[in-house]
């Protein structure tokens, strides 16, 4: 078995962030927002627990992306909504199995939520070959779990056709052996890298390692 890849909450003013809202095309400066995941333990539908949340509080959704990093390897923006309060206060309400305090959220007003997820936009940090590679499969991935009729299932992906079958395990092993590589890569985190915790703030400044 790999260790789980876990990117973490980027440091807003580290160049990483830089580069990927240049990759993005984004003018707008991303924020932290405050964790606070709601107690029905569903993972990644964000948008369906925000709408809930303002039915029973008030305020409203706001679209973007919340973005993340894998130290030296590389940041991505994913697709996510959050709740705003009438007081202008903001929330992170999607439960993760891995603790984190703050995202870091780039706002896109623009950005419709249509039913069904949207792919990451990733940009790599490092030229080793095996990192490109991950993220090009994880480009497939999305390709596969979102074709067809299956854009607009939630939840688990039922297979029932025999060719996709195999195309399924051939990359799930494909990500395997990638994951296999990548941690390999992945080094002890240092004081100047985002803090586990998920503050957002450098270790340094945070929880020392």
């Amino acid at each position: 078995m790999t260790k789980p890849i876990v990117p973490l909450t980027p440091c807003i003013e580290g160049e990483p962030v830089k580069a990927l809202l240049k990759k993005m095309n984004s003018e707008i400066k991303p924020f932290y927002v405050r964790c606070q995941p709601n107690q029905l333990r569903v993972e990644n539908e964000c948008f369906p627990l925000v709408d809930q949340y303002v039915q029973e509080h008030g305020g409203e959704r706001i679209n973007g992306w919340s973005l993340w990093e894998q130290p030296n390897l590389f940041i991505e923006a994913e697709f996510h909504a959050i709740w705003k309060s009438q007081e202008g206060d903001y929330l992170d309400l999607n439960y993760r199995p891995n603790k984190t305090e703050n995202i870091l959220f780039l706002p896109q007003l623009d950005l419709i939520y249509e039913g069904f997820q949207r792919n990451n936009i990733r940009l790599p940090l490092t030229n080793n070959r095996n990192v490109h590679d991950f993220l090009k499969v994880k480009d497939y991935e999305y390709e596969f779990n979102n074709r067809g009729n299956r854009k607009l299932v939630h939840g688990e992906v039922h297979i029932t056709d025999p060719l996709e079958l195999r195309e399924y395990e051939n990359l799930m092993h494909a990500l395997f052996i990638l994951g296999l590589e990548l941690n390999k890569l992945i080094k002890p985190l240092t004081n100047y890298d985002p803090c586990i915790c998920g503050s957002g703030k450098k270790a340094k400044w945070c929880h020392k390692i």
